[in-house]
């Protein structure tokens, strides 16, 4: 191996060291990228960036920072950091809201320019706690190449990070290890974003997903069909909630219709058992979109989902986790009674 070829891929450090205290040639290759995405986290994003920067590792890392037009301090606060250890951080700081001109597509294309052999995921209202998170997860990539993603479990915090009551994500009784058909098969997300490691080369090909509403589905099912998922019994994040997020500004019947987005574009990317099961997955919301938009008042609407669940889930056969063909009939019929102008007859 000639010198310059040794100097981008040097041998990794005998001890974990902070990465913030590494020091690595010029053009050295990360073995990680971590990868954060940010928008008004002037509040959230100090907790984000010192989880990256208290992690020991024996292994080059790099850190990525997209803010997608943040209205607050974020990018005051990322420039800092910047400039406090640099070569560090790889910051985009866009001027415009990336999002709401082409949703995630953004995001692929930067994950497609990634340095690192692994890519490890956190937003920048979340936070790591363990300081062996990123070295834990890449010693199991590198020891199982069948693997494309491992996780964890994550807490809940409240907005000023204090502990919630709900219990972690996704639990201790999640599968060790899955593959895309038992996640399918599952019926829900199980891992969060905060939690993940996964190998780039399994998030190249992204084109069905780019278009997408929501991000971390899609990329999970992505994963999944590129290798098993493997989970670690240890809590090493946090999952903030707080009225911000995007997802959480956008409950009921959006995050509905975005799941059967992200299930319908599935089931046209995948084959066999696995686009079977996608549909499923499109019925299932296809049915609480229906209860969402009745709970609503839009009754009418909510009967034509009705209808399109019925026609969908006669063709679907033996399938856990989606309502039987026999309760949609059943909703119909107590739906068409409350719809006005409806009376029940008299006997």
């Amino acid at each position: 191996m000639d010198a310059s070829v040794a100097a981008k891929q040097p041998q990794w450090l005998e001890k974990p060291v902070r990465i913030s205290e590494q020091k690595w040639p010029e053009g050295t290759q990360p073995v990680v990228s971590i990868f954060c995405i940010t928008y008004n986290h002037e509040k959230f994003i100090r907790d984000a960036i010192e989880g990256f920067l208290m992690q020991e590792t024996t292994f080059p890392v790099e850190i990525f920072i997209h803010d997608d037009a943040s209205r607050d301090k974020t990018q005051d606060l990322l420039k800092e950091y910047n400039l406090r250890y640099p070569g560090l951080f790889q910051l985009i700081l866009q001027k415009e809201n990336q999002y709401q001109k082409n949703r995630f597509r953004f995001i692929y294309e930067y994950l497609a320019r990634q340095r690192g052999e692994f890519i490890a995921f956190c937003e920048g209202d979340d936070y790591w706690t363990d300081r062996k998170k990123i070295q834990k997860q890449v010693y199991l990539l590198r020891s199982k190449k069948n693997l494309s993603l491992v996780g964890h479990s994550t807490r809940i915090v409240s907005e000023n990070g204090t502990p919630t009551h709900e219990p972690e994500i996704p639990g201790a009784t999640w599968p060790k290890k899955i593959d895309l058909l038992t996640y399918l098969k599952g019926g829900s997300f199980g891992l969060h974003l905060s939690s993940w490691i996964a190998r780039s080369a399994a998030l190249r090909e992204t084109d069905w997903i780019r278009g997408l509403a929501i991000g971390d589905v899609p990329m999970m099912l992505q994963l999944a069909s590129q290798g098993e998922v493997a989970f670690i019994a240890e809590s090493m994040s946090c999952y903030r909630r707080h009225g911000g997020s995007y997802w959480a500004a956008n409950p009921g019947a959006w995050q509905a219709k975005a799941n059967i987005q992200v299930f319908q574009a599935a089931s046209r990317q995948f084959h066999g058992e696995a686009r079977r099961l996608a549909g499923a997955a499109v019925c299932k919301h296809r049915f609480g979109l229906a209860e969402t938009l009745y709970a609503e008042g839009k009754i009418s609407q909510a009967l034509w989902l009705l209808v399109r669940f019925c026609l969908e889930r006669s063709i679907l056969g033996s399938v856990d986790g989606v309502p039987s063909l026999e309760t949609g009939a059943r909703r119909f019929k107590q739906m068409l009674m409350q719809r006005p102008g409806n009376s029940p007859r008299k006997a």
